[in-house]
């Protein structure tokens, strides 16, 4: 089952970054907020539902932090433990450890300052994985479960 990779792009929200006495970056937030439709997407909306991300946090055990979806600005990654992601009753929450890298001085720099202030996600949509809906003009996907991030 051959499924194409998916971004979205959201606002961030409570999007925080703290820096430890020792000078170590941390970013934390909310990657997606459920039940909160996004911008429109070139047609159509999307709206992320409570526990879409169940199968991926449980199957994919290896998930990246990426600027810009780019795997040469690696941020953090859940094997390394310098990511981690919950997902509660709000969202899919995440904590990441920065490293001591030019990108990521670069995006803490650029986050303080209110150039960046959103967060995105890669994804796939198993079959099944979506509900479309349409009212007159208007088109609605709700994300049920993907298959990794």
């Amino acid at each position: 089952m051959s499924h194409k990779l998916e971004q979205r792009s959201i606002k961030a929200s409570e999007i925080r970054i703290a820096t430890s006495p020792d000078g170590v970056n941390t970013l934390s937030g909310y990657a997606v907020v459920f039940n909160s439709p996004s911008v429109d997407l070139g047609g159509f909306t999307e709206i992320c539902s409570p526990g879409m991300f169940t199968r991926t946090l449980r199957d994919s055990p290896d998930i990246l932090l990426l600027r810009d979806h780019s795997s040469s600005q690696l941020l953090a990654r859940t094997t390394a433990n310098t990511l981690t992601l919950t997902q509660d009753a709000k969202g899919l929450a995440f904590t990441a450890t920065l490293p001591k890298t030019a990108i990521a001085e670069d995006t803490v720099e650029n986050i303080r300052a209110g150039n960046l202030n959103s967060c995105s996600f890669g994804f796939n949509v198993p079959d099944g994985g979506d509900k479309w809906t349409s009212r007159s003009e208007e088109h609605t996907s709700e994300l049920q479960s993907l298959t990794n991030l």
